[in-house]
């Protein structure tokens, strides 16, 4: 049975449009009518086992139409008691499914919304059949005396007296116990608000949905016949010893309630002493619960407007001196010079950048070369094979030794110097003059040295023109850090890399912060 349910569930849940949903609802409730005894008990347990399990999975948007599948298989469960003639053995069992699945006292699998539900519409659909057996029998009257009301509400008196749920009691008593004496009274005022040459007929309509549509007295007098076997069934829960003392207090309280509204002086007890509930009951528990609702979501919204405020005042505000700027000075409108500002140090930064990359030798390599810049690579790493060979000139002093250094400055013109010129061999090292050799003069190798393009001048380093940097035979091109690393001497290269990603890690966090 249970398998069933769970494709009758679904089934249910594929459901769309009102009307649909609606007949859908009434054909798989009816069911229960075509089931045996045995076999609709069994359907309407496996029914609410199976509305509880699946309750939470439920959304938003289809909550509704399973409220009305509930609706529906109450009012079918009266019906198959209705049908049976209100047997007491399947009276019994019927009830017993309700104690024990969806007015159960204390189970925390069973949700407190479908407690509450069929709270709401159990007295409603109590009418709906003694409204459909008036329109239907002859002998109406008797029919609907013969609805055991006091028993079909026992469920809910030993929910009252047995739950520890401290707001469900009052609900229940709202829904279920002062919704009889609502109807009841609204239903006299409307038969005495009668003329007597009226016809009652003519004036009722049928029940809607949770709703009072014009009841007559003649559809409520089966519950104002049973109201004296209710007060003995509500004396009799409250005094047996498995009653909490809270659920006790409420029954009686209820008790009394009924004995003020419809007194009986013969059958009544009076109670030694009057009970009052401090805590309001009803529909005042009700807007209770419902305001200190309210009142929490709106601190948990004002909460969340506070910390979006703050992140926002900490992203705006930046903390500095008074003597710089005011602490609000960046939370003002930008204007047209600071953006300006703002794009020279974006170009600064990305200066910074490509001079720290060059200096720490990223490898262009993954980034795919044009046919241009492949020819103008295979051109150099020829020429620079060309220029292996090329003897170098060093100048050496006629009176002290040639002194060699780097050429990395523009040093003044070298004329009237007395200094001289030799070759530099780079397989066999520095060739010096002897008296046999002559000796070259500047302006004889003038031309040789702007093909070269690297002198060196006594103690001083001079450049006739731009270096073509060399490349080494993995085609890398040589930088000033992996010059100072064939040298010892990196030191001055990591300095430099880190000044720069100082400055630019400290303009990049102002940027940030603006």
């Amino acid at each position: 049975m249970l398998r069933h349910w769970k494709a009758l569930f679904y089934c249910f849940w594929l459901a769309d449009k009102p009307l649909v949903q609606q007949e859908l609802a009434w054909d798989l409730a009816n069911l229960i009518l075509a089931c045996t005894d045995s076999n609709g008990v069994a359907f309407v347990r496996a029914f609410w086992e199976t509305m509880c399990r699946e309750w939470f999975d439920v959304d938003k948007h289809r909550v509704d139409k399973y409220l009305l599948l509930a609706r529906r298989m109450v009012f079918f469960t009266f019906k198959a008691m209705q049908q049976s003639g209100w047997e007491d053995k399947l009276v019994g069992d019927y009830l017993a499914v309700y104690r024990d699945i969806p007015i159960e006292a204390c189970d925390p699998k069973i949700p407190n919304s479908i407690r509450t539900h069929v709270g709401d519409v159990y007295v409603d659909e109590l009418v709906r059949l003694a409204s459909d057996i008036i329109s239907e029998s002859e002998d109406s009257q008797a029919e609907t005396a013969a609805i055991p009301v006091a028993i079909l509400l026992e469920p809910f008196m030993r929910f009252i007296g047995s739950t520890s749920i401290r707001h469900l009691p009052a609900i229940i008593q709202e829904s279920v116990f002062e919704n009889i004496v609502v109807r009841i009274a609204e239903a006299e005022e409307r038969n005495m608000a009668q003329g007597d040459g009226e016809s009652l007929a003519t004036v009722g309509s049928d029940v809607k949905d949770n709703e009072i549509a014009d009841e007559l007295l003649e559809k409520v007098q089966f519950l104002l016949d049973s109201i004296p076997e209710i007060k003995k069934l509500l004396l009799a829960v409250g005094g047996e010893e498995g009653t909490r003392a809270s659920g006790r207090k409420r029954l009686h309280l209820i008790y009394q309630a009924l004995c003020d509204t419809f007194p009986d002086e013969e059958n009544d007890i009076v109670l030694s002493k009057r009970i009052t509930i401090s805590e309001p009951i009803g529909a005042q528990e009700r807007k209770k619960a419902d305001k200190h609702k309210r009142k929490k979501a709106n601190k948990k919204r004002e909460n969340k407007e506070k910390r979006k405020q703050k992140t926002e005042l900490d992203h705006d505000i930046v903390s500095a001196s008074a003597a710089d700027f005011e602490v609000n000075a960046l939370a003002s409108e930008a204007t047209a010079e600071d953006r300006r500002n703002y794009d020279a140090d974006i170009v600064k930064i990305r200066d910074m950048e490509k001079r720290a990359n060059t200096l720490i030798g990223v490898d262009d390599s993954t980034k795919p070369a044009s046919k241009k810049a492949k020819r103008k690579e295979k051109q150099q790493t020829n020429k620079s094979s060309k220029q292996e060979d090329v003897p170098q000139l060093v100048p050496i002093a006629t009176t002290e030794p040639a002194r060699e250094s780097t050429p990395t400055s523009v040093s003044a013109s070298t004329a009237g110097d007395t200094s001289a010129w030799v070759v530099r061999d780079k397989r066999n090292g520095v060739k010096r003059p002897d008296n046999t050799k002559q000796i070259h003069d500047i302006a004889s190798l003038s031309l040789l040295a702007e093909t070269e393009k690297t002198i060196v001048v006594r103690n001083k380093p001079a450049m006739v023109a731009t270096p073509v940097p060399a490349r080494s035979k993995s085609n890398q091109r040589t930088t000033p850090e992996n010059k100072n690393s064939a040298n010892g001497s990196s030191d001055s290269g990591k300095k430099k890399r880190l000044g720069w990603a100082l400055e630019r890690n400290s303009v990049k966090r102002f940027l940030k912060k603006v």
